[in-house]
This record gives structure tokens, sequence and C-alpha cells, in this order.
């Protein structure tokens, strides 16, 4: 009796722990194993088969595989299983007359110890939920740990934020009355206080710390040493922090302003803003009173600059050099490089005038980072469009859509947060996702 293998591949990318039935490759027939049970979704893991027969005319052969249900697992020509949305899944193997199945059962890789979330507030090292209850949770993670185990945040059960924002190096968030907090490093005085904190950078400030004075605040967000916020009564967008790269809305480079003051006008006679993008890097972008969008920081600009805007915008991401908006009919806009589809327009090239994306579906929320964009649409399905930095989600959903494609069918999602090393989100059932 002669045995065909089909070659052992190593697994990669699953939760799994060893499992599934030892076989005698000398029994006549396909044997199909994994070395998981479960997987998360999100991710992939390859099943393997071994086939054995009396005909030596097949050296290797050349199974044929299937998904007892592609909504749940999909797979591919090489046994390829990626998780699509939770649930138990039969893998089958088929060479000729002979098959032989592996059940996989995959499920949700929500972060562990948190109340149901509201929001999601991350950075490449820190991931950070707002709770319902209006808490804050935060936990340190590695670079590309996409299941985090989330810890209350002491002193924030009694504030109830509204909203938060994440960087490397600290942690801002608005309360109901308009009141900002901060904890972290307030090192180079990314908290607005017009006093920096030398020894913030090794002895962080563990519980919120009133800041930006007495000044009350719509939305705020943070990066590496810095802070942007729009102030309530003026809609004026303040920035304080470091300014090595213009973070602040400056006209010139350098230097670290603890003070919040407004950035530059330039040639305008005003600029007042309704809401702040997440901060990728050093740039932010605000959405201004009558709908353009006015961006800043990085080597490239000497003074904030505007983009082309749209009608009615509710929102608006930043990339690594791609901007985009949503408005209120849920309509997507996007401008700057697109290179990898980042714009999702269904073509590449670069362009400075914003192009609508190439759907028609309504979405109701966006974010973007480096080189790809994700959105919400009614009803909560998942679409993105680019290139994926990060090498598992790379590997998972491929590279270079052109255009939106819907990611992990059968999980709904309120709101996303995209970073370049993870993707984040709050499902419908307010439980807290990473891919």
């Amino acid at each position: 009796m002669r045995v065909v293998v089909l070659g052992l591949v190593a697994f990669g990318c699953s939760d799994g722990v060893p499992s599934g039935p030892t076989f005698d490759p000398t029994a006549p027939g396909v044997h199909a194993r994994s070395t998981f049970d479960s997987i998360f979704v999100g991710r992939s893991g390859r099943v393997v088969a071994i086939a054995t027969g009396d005909s030596a005319a097949v050296a290797w052969p050349r199974f044929a595989w299937s998904t007892s249900d592609s909504l749940v697992a999909r797979v591919d020509s090489t046994g390829l299983v990626l998780a699509v949305a939770p649930g138990s899944v039969w893998i089958r193997a088929q060479w000729e007359s002979m098959r032989d199945s592996v059940r996989i059962v995959t499920r949700l890789g929500m972060a562990r110890g948190t109340d149901p979330v509201l929001r999601v507030a991350l950075s490449g090292s820190r991931q950070c939920a707002l709770l319902v209850s209006g808490a804050a949770a935060c936990a340190e993670v590695a670079e590309g740990d996409s299941i985090p185990t989330l810890v209350a945040v002491d002193g924030t059960a009694t504030l109830a934020f509204t909203q938060l924002s994440a960087s490397a190096t600290h942690v801002c968030g608005v309360v109901e009355s308009g009141a900002m907090y901060c904890w972290g490093s307030n090192w180079r005085g990314a908290f607005m206080t017009g006093a920096t904190d030398p020894s913030g950078i090794t002895t962080p400030i563990l519980t919120p710390v009133r800041a930006g004075g007495d000044r009350l605040f719509s939305m705020v967000t943070v990066g590496a040493n810095f802070t942007c916020a729009t102030e309530r009564s003026t809609l004026q967008t303040l920035c304080a922090g470091l300014n090595s790269s213009r973070e602040l809305g400056r006209v010139t480079s350098g230097g670290v302003d603890s003070v919040p003051a407004s950035i530059a006008q330039g040639s305008l006679s005003t600029v007042r803003g309704s809401v702040l993008t997440n901060t990728e890097s050093v740039r932010t972008c605000v959405v201004t009173i009558d709908d353009r969008v006015v961006c800043w920081g990085g080597s490239s600009t000497t003074l904030p600059s505007y983009t082309e805007g749209g009608s009615g915008i509710v929102a608006v991401t930043r990339g690594a050099a791609h901007v985009c908006t949503l408005s209120a009919a849920g309509q997507v806009r996007c401008t700057g490089t697109n290179a990898a589809g980042q714009l999702g327009s269904g073509t590449v090239g670069t362009t400075q005038v914003s192009v609508d994306v190439a759907s028609t579906v309504r979405f109701t929320a966006i974010s973007a980072a480096a080189s790809y964009t994700c959105a919400i649409a009614e009803g909560g399905a998942l679409y993105c469009w680019g290139d994926f930095p990060n090498p598992r989600l790379r590997d998972s959903f491929g590279t270079w859509r052109r255009a939106p494609v819907r990611l992990l069918e059968g999980v709904r999602f309120t709101s996303i947060n995209a970073n370049p090393t993870v993707l984040c989100g709050v499902t419908t059932e307010q439980q807290y996702l990473c891919l």
C-alpha cells in the first residue's frame, strides 16, 4: 500500500490548542486534521490531510477543500481556513471518492475584563475602551497583540466620560460637563496646564487629572506627547505639547508649548471646528463649521492646509497620507495618496480632489490608519479598503482592495478604530473586539 501525503504546513494566526484525533496513515482513505479546535474570527489556520491508497500513479493528491458554512469560515485550495463569524463549521478534504472532515469552532476575540463597551480608543501600544458606564478601561499591549485584558482606570468611574482618545504616551477624555481629564505622561506639557512634568515619562500620572485649566471642550484627540481639543464655547481648536513636526498647528516646528493655543490661521480669518479626527502619528484634522477640512502636522506643511470637504460632514479620519470624510447622508469621500487603494474609489493614483468611495452603501462611522480605511454601514456591517500593514490582517483579508469589501460577515459593529497595528471595534452586543 502506498501512502501519499499533502505537505504539512505550519499553522499560523490561530489561537487554537492542540487537538484532533490521531490516525493510522496505513488505513485506506483520506485523513484530515488540525492542530487547533477553535480559532478567533478574523484569523486563519491551516487544516492538513493525507491520502492513502493502492494506486501508485498519484504522488501528491490534489484535495478538494470545502466548508459546511461559508458564512462562518472559508477555506482555500490549500486548506487555509479563515474564520469570518462566530459559530461552528466542518472543513472537508476530498480526494477522488474519499473524504474526511474536521470540526472547527470559531469565536470572537473579545477583550477580557470589561463591562459593556461604548467606544474604542487606541494607539499602537495602548488600547482603551469607553465603557457604557462612562468609566475607562485600558491595557498596555505588545505591538500586534489583539486580545488585551482591559483594566478599569482608577478614578474614572465617577467622571462619566463621553469621549476618549489614547496615544502611546497619555490618554485624555471629555466628560459630560465639558471638562477634560488626562492621565499618563505630561512630560511635554500635553495636559494643557501650562507646565511640564519631566518625571512624567518615567513616573506617569496613574489617575485622571483636570487638563486644559477651567476650559470646557466638546472633543479631544491626542498623539505622542501632544493634545488637541475643540473648545465648546468658541469652537476653536487648541493644541499643546510637543511641536517637533508641527503637531500643534504652528507656523514653524520645534519646541514645546504647554499653554493651549489656537492653530495657525494662515490667510484665513478664522478656523472654527466641529469635529476632530483620530490622530495618526503627528497629523491631525478638524472639520470647520462651513464643512471644510483643515489638517496639520508633518514636515511637508508650513501651515495648516485646507482640503476639499463636502456637505454636512459629521466625521473625518486620516491615515498616513489620506483623509476621508463622512456626511450625514452616509456618503464617504476621500482624498490624498491612493497607491494602495485607500481612497476606495476603485482605482489607484493620488488626488487632491475628494472622490466618492465606490459603494452604494450608507455608512455611519469611519476610521483610517496608515494605508487602509474602514467604515461601518447602516445595520452594522464592516467594510474596509486599501492595504493592511498588519501581517495578520493582510494574511487573513488580503491586500490592495481598491473598493470597499465586507469583512467579518455575521458580526455587526457600532464603532471602530483603525490603527497601523490593529483594528478594533465595538459590536452591537457592546463587546470589545480586535483583529
